[in-house]
């Protein structure tokens, strides 16, 4: 950052500039998922989650417990709503998760998670911490050994007990797909729009589904109050528990100030809807 001073007889003076580190956005790469307790021969790995609407590259990036620090040292991209893992061991991360699509990555030397708790810390490529997670023993209350820590809402609180819960899925985990939830039934499907209000000329409304397992395809839409259709975001696209809106209408305009609507369709064994308002505002 640059300051240009009046000018006067003395040059040499009339600059002054300082070094500002800008990290990355907060809420954009997450923590979704912690196997600590794995069943041998799976190892012991990490989930995160892109939230964000643009690809995030983790050159330099690196995860800490304020012991031991480890960088990634490739050149990792992670698109937006992808999934990306960290292990001890990817081969044996693969012979257990054969099916499990998305970028695995080992690290030279593994941080390894504690049963009784641990601080695990994400740094940005400025060393700068994006997001945390501290984590006790109680948490793994009522977990069988083998059965992963699932995230439950990608925006609440990381550090939130309350936000974390085993996961619910057959295989004991979800590395690379969508966790399980606890609203995971066609009677309770719900939508969460971060941030609301919103402004689309410096940011995007993430709008986070829980859906059921059986759940298949998804329809989502914006409409004005009064009806009309202002936007569509998916259409019957594959079923997904992330999307985002960038505040703009069909003719990729921005839209006005004001209450839109989003409504949501899924459709599985069954099709349900579900909608929420959503504010769109100007910030000074």
């Amino acid at each position: 950052v640059g300051v240009v001073l009046p000018p006067d007889d003395r040059d040499e003076n009339n600059r002054i500039s300082r070094m500002l580190l800008v990290g990355g956005r907060q809420k954009s790469l997450i923590f979704s998922e912690i196997q600590a307790r794995p069943v041998s021969p799976e190892p012991e790995w990490i989930e995160f989650r892109n939230i964000s609407f643009e690809p995030i590259s983790l050159v330099s990036w690196g995860i800490t417990d304020h012991t031991d620090t480890v960088y990634f040292d490739v050149d990792v991209t992670v698109g937006s709503g992808e999934f990306f893992i960290i292990t001890e061991d990817s081969l044996g991360f693969r012979n257990v998760w054969a099916e499990a699509v998305c970028q695995v990555y080992e690290l030279g030397d593994w941080l390894t998670l504690n049963n009784a708790g641990d601080s695990l810390f994400l740094l940005d490529e400025h060393n700068l911490e994006v997001e945390s997670v501290i984590y006790t023993s109680d948490w793994f209350s009522g977990c069988d050994r083998g059965v992963s820590l699932e995230r439950v809402n990608s925006f609440g609180d990381s550090r939130d007990k309350e936000n974390w819960w085993c996961s619910r899925s057959p295989d004991g985990a979800t590395p690379c797909s969508e966790n399980t939830t606890p609203q995971a039934s066609w009677e309770n499907v719900l939508m969460n729009i971060t941030p609301n209000p919103f402004d689309p000329r410096q940011e995007q409304a993430a709008i986070e589904l829980y859906l059921p397992r059986e759940a298949t395809r998804v329809t989502l839409k914006v409409y004005d109050l009064d009806g009309r259709l202002v936007r569509i975001i998916a259409d019957n696209e594959r079923a997904s528990t992330l999307f985002h809106w960038d505040g703009k209408d069909k003719r990729d305009k921005y839209v006005l100030s004001g209450v839109y609507v989003i409504f949501a369709r899924i459709e599985g064994d069954r099709v349900f809807s579900v909608k929420h308002s959503v504010v769109v505002g100007r910030r000074r």
